[in-house]
């Protein structure tokens, strides 16, 4: 008869329960049945309690009648130690892991959401702001005198600075849900250099 093993806690065996054990044991070497590692409890000389692995096989005569029993007994007491910690620590780990799901779970739902934000308000700003860049691009469309073609540039040119910054919170939410698509554009430093110069000219 082997123990099976169990993770599951178990309350610690009283003394009824350790005689019952013992004494079905005994009566499976009475049958002339070997036992194998029955696990169980010693008290030593000075009153302490160990924890034993036994192994006993019953004796017979030439009858083939059981006159006796050996046995070994190994103290298993500091490995029933190792596994009481191991498996508190295994319980302690599972509810750590399962604070960190959570965490996880809050973490990704704060993230959709965010993006489900931006998306909405860059629509929202998108509205309106093609207003604007449609009436920048009929006055252009109109004779103007220099100054009021001026400004009509300039608001051509902040409406479509400000379309760029609403594509780039656009692309931070994907970023985020690692959509993000790279592109290879041609990029002219002196243009973007003379419109930051005009966008910021007036109120400089």
């Amino acid at each position: 008869m082997k123990a099976k093993a169990d993770s599951t806690p178990k309350p610690p065996p009283t003394a009824e329960t350790v005689a019952e054990a013992e004494a079905e044991v005994v009566k499976q070497l009475q049958r002339g049945l070997a036992v194998s590692q029955f696990e169980t409890e010693r008290q030593r000389a000075d009153g302490s309690i160990i924890q034993v692995s036994l192994s006993a096989f019953p004796i017979g005569n030439e009858s083939g009648q059981v006159t006796g029993f050996a046995k070994v007994a190994r103290d298993i007491t500091d490995r029933k130690h190792a596994e009481a910690r191991l498996a508190t620590f295994a319980a302690e780990l599972a509810v750590r892991n399962r604070e960190l799901a959570e965490t996880r779970d809050r973490a990704l739902a704060a993230t959709r959401a965010k993006s489900a934000f931006l998306a909405t308000m860059s629509h929202e700003l998108r509205t309106p702001l093609n207003g604007m860049l449609g009436m920048a691009t009929l006055l252009l469309a109109r004779p103007l005198d220099p100054e009021a073609r001026e400004m009509a540039r300039t608001l051509r040119s902040s409406s479509d600075a400000l379309l760029a910054i609403l594509n780039d919170v656009l692309d931070t939410s994907k970023l985020e849900a690692g959509r993000l698509e790279l592109a290879i554009q041609p990029f002219d430093l002196r243009r973007t250099a003379s419109q930051i110069v005009e966008l910021f000219g007036p109120v400089a």
